[in-house]
C-alpha cells in the first residue's frame, strides 16, 4: 500500500511544483574564489526559503504521502536549490532540515550553503515541538526520521538528473531541525525503517532545540561522522545553549562546538559570517576525495 501511495504521490507531484518568482540579481555580488563552484552571493536581506533567488531554484518533487496529517498537507516534498547542473557534473549536497519558522528564521541558513556553491535539498517533514516525553511527540519524531530517510532515498534516485554527488552528502538543520539531523545520524531509533546513512560525510547543527534523546533511543556513533555545532549566546537563551553543549559532550571527539556572539532568532551579520566561514572549512575538510 505504501508503494502505491508513493506512486500516486509521484504522479501528482507536478501539481505540487512551485515556480520561483523572477527576481533581479543583486548587482553587488562577490565571487568566492576559494570555493569549488563560483556562485553569486546576495548582500541583501535573506528571504524565505520558498522565495530564494530564481537562479538558485532547481525543482520540487514529492517523495512520500504524509501519514496521519491534515488533508491539506498530504504530500511530503523535497525542494532543490543551488547552481544549475552542468553536463556530467555532480556536486556535493546539503540536506537541510528546517526548524519551525516560529522558533527562528530557518531560511537564512540554507542560503549560506547555496552561496558556498553547494546543492541544497530541503525536505518537508514532521516537526518536533511538543513535550519530549509525550507519546505523540515520540511517534511524530519517528515519522520525522522516516520522512528524512524517504527524502534522502528519493534524492539519491534522482541524483543523475539533478547533478548530485551521493558520495558527498551533508545533513544540516537548525532548532528542532538540528535535533532531527543529529538524531538521524547518531541514534538508533526502534520503530523506524532502516535509515539511509550511506554517503553522509558530516552533520551541521545550528542552535539545536535539544540534545540527543537517549532516554528513548540508543546512541550510535559507529560511523565516526563529524558534527559541527553552533549556538548563539545572546537573548538569555541559556537553556538551548546548554542543549548544544550537551550534544557536543555526547558526541565527544566527533563534535566541533562553537559559541557565537549574537542571538539565534535574529542572527547578526557577524554571526552569519562565522557560521558561513566555519561551514566552508568543515564541508571542504570532510568531502570524500
Amino acid at each position: 500500500m505504501k508503494i502505491i501511495n508513493y506512486i500516486s504521490a509521484f504522479a501528482l507531484s507536478t501539481l505540487m511544483c512551485c515556480c520561483a518568482g523572477t527576481q533581479e540579481k543583486n548587482a553587488n555580488t562577490n565571487a568566492e574564489s576559494s570555493d569549488s563552484v563560483s556562485v553569486s552571493v546576495s548582500t541583501g536581506e535573506f528571504v524565505p526559503v520558498e522565495n530564494l533567488n530564481a537562479e538558485c531554484y532547481v525543482d520540487k518533487l514529492s517523495y512520500a504521502v504524509c501519514i496521519d496529517c491534515d488533508v491539506l498537507d498530504q504530500f511530503r516534498t523535497l525542494s532543490i536549490y543551488g547552481p544549475e547542473k552542468k553536463e556530467n557534473e555532480k556536486m556535493p549536497v546539503v540536506v537541510f532540515i528546517e526548524g519551525s519558522i516560529n522558533e527562528m528564521p530557518s531560511f537564512e541558513w540554507p542560503r549560506i550553503f547555496v552561496d558556498l556553491g553547494y546543492k541544497v535539498c530541503i525536505p518537508k517533514c514532521s516537526n518536533i515541538k511538543a513535550d519530549r516525553n509525550n507519546d505523540k511527540t515520540i511517534k511524530t519524531f519517528r515519522t520525522a526520521l522516516s520522512d528524512v530517510n524517504d527524502a534522502i532515498t528519493t534524492m539519491k534516485a534522482k541524483a543523475d538528473k539533478y547533478g548530485i554527488d551521493t558520495t558527498n552528502i551533508f545533513l544540516a538543520g537548525n532548532a528542532s531541525g538540528a535535533y532531527v539531523a543529529s538524531s538521524y545520524m547518531y541514534t538508533y531509533v526502534s520503530g523506524t525503517e532502516h535509515l539511509s546513512k550511506k554517503g553522509i560525510k558530516g552533520v551541521i547543527s545550528i542552535s539545536t532545540s535539544s540534545a540527543l534523546n537517549l532516554s528513548e533511543f540508543e546512541m550510535n556513533l559507529e560511523n565516526k561522522i563529524k558534527c559541527l555545532i553552533f549556538h548563539g549566546t545572546a537573548n538569555e537563551q541559556y537553556a538551548e545553549l546548554l542543549n548544544s553543549k550537551q550534544l557536543s559532550s555526547q558526541l565527544g571527539e566527533l563534535a566541533d562546538y562553537t559559541e557565537v556572539e549574537g542571538a539565534n532568532d535574529f542572527p547578526t551579520p557577524e554571526y552569519t559570517k562565522v557560521v558561513k566561514d566555519k561551514c566552508r572549512e568543515f564541508l571542504k575538510e570532510n568531502i570524500a576525495k
